[in-house]
C-alpha cells in the first residue's frame, strides 16, 4: 500500500485483451482525467513518451483535461505532440465545462482531435470501421468491426446499447483511497459510488473505468493513476 501526497508524475499501464475475431491487431490508448496544472510538465512529457512508444491505431481521451492556465499550455503541448498518423477522439469532462470550453476546444481542433458531444463518429483504421460514440445508439443499418461507447462518468452508461464491443470511462479517480480490492470492486469507494470498479460488464459489453492520471485534490492511498490499452484481436 502506498500513500502519495502531491502532483505525482508515476502512472502504471493497464493492459486489456479483447478477441473480436478481426483479422488483424488494433492497440488502442485511452487516457482521462489529466486535470493538468503546472506541476504536470513532467508527466505530459512521460505520457507522450509512452504513447508514441506503444504505437496506438487510436487515441480515446476521456475528459477532465485543465484545472489551471499552465495545465491549458501544457494540454496544447501534449495534443501536439501526440502521434500525427493516428485518429484522435475526444469528449468532455465535467471539469472542462468549469474550466471552459471554448478555451479547449480550439486545441483539439488545431491538432486534428475529432470531438463528440452526446453523438457518435465514424472513423477507419487498419482497414477497420470504428464507430466511436458518446450516445449509445449505433445505426443498426450500418456494420462497424468494432463499437465502443465512450463517457466521462460511467453512470451515464445505464441506458447503455448491448450492441457495443467495448465501453470505457473515468470520472472517479479510483475514489483515490483504496483500501481493498475484491471482484474488481474498489473499497470502501464502491460503497459510495456504485460505479467504482476497475473493469466490469454490463449488458455484456466490457467495461473499463480508468483511474486517471491527475487530481485536483491531490492525495491518493493504494490508487495508482493509469491509462488503459486494450488490444483486440
Amino acid at each position: 500500500m502506498k500513500l502519495e501526497i502531491g502532483y505525482k508524475n508515476t502512472f502504471e499501464i493497464r493492459n486489456k485483451n479483447l478477441n473480436l475475431g478481426l483479422d488483424n491487431e488494433l492497440k488502442i490508448i485511452f487516457i482521462s482525467d489529466l486535470h493538468l496544472n503546472g506541476y504536470s510538465e513532467t508527466l505530459v512529457y512521460k505520457l507522450i513518451q509512452t504513447v508514441g512508444s506503444q504505437k496506438p491505431d487510436l487515441i480515446l481521451l476521456g475528459g477532465d483535461y485543465v484545472d489551471t492556465k499552465k495545465g491549458l499550455y501544457l494540454f496544447e503541448k501534449l495534443c501536439s505532440l501526440l502521434p500525427k498518423n493516428v485518429n484522435k477522439v475526444a469528449i468532455w469532462g465535467n471539469h472542462d465545462r468549469f474550466f471552459g470550453i471554448k478555451r479547449i476546444h480550439p486545441i483539439l481542433e488545431k491538432n486534428s482531435i475529432k470531438l463528440i458531444d452526446q453523438d457518435s463518429i465514424q472513423i477507419e483504421s487498419s482497414h477497420k470501421k470504428i464507430l466511436v460514440s458518446n450516445s449509445f445508439l449505433p445505426d443498426p443499418t450500418t456494420h462497424f468491426d468494432l463499437s465502443i461507447a465512450i463517457v466521462h462518468n460511467p453512470k451515464k452508461l445505464k441506458n447503455l446499447n448491448s450492441s457495443f464491443n467495448l465501453a470505457l470511462a473515468g470520472h472517479l479517480h479510483g475514489c483515490q483511497l483504496v483500501l481493498k480490492e475484491k471482484d474488481n470492486k474498489l473499497y470502501p469507494g464502491i460503497w459510495f459510488y456504485p460505479w467504482n470498479f476497475l473493469e466490469t460488464q454490463i449488458k455484456n459489453v466490457p467495461l473499463l473505468i480508468s483511474k486517471g492520471l491527475g487530481d485536483t485534490l491531490p492525495i491518493r492511498y493504494n490508487c495508482p493513476r493509469d491509462i488503459i490499452i486494450i488490444t483486440i484481436n
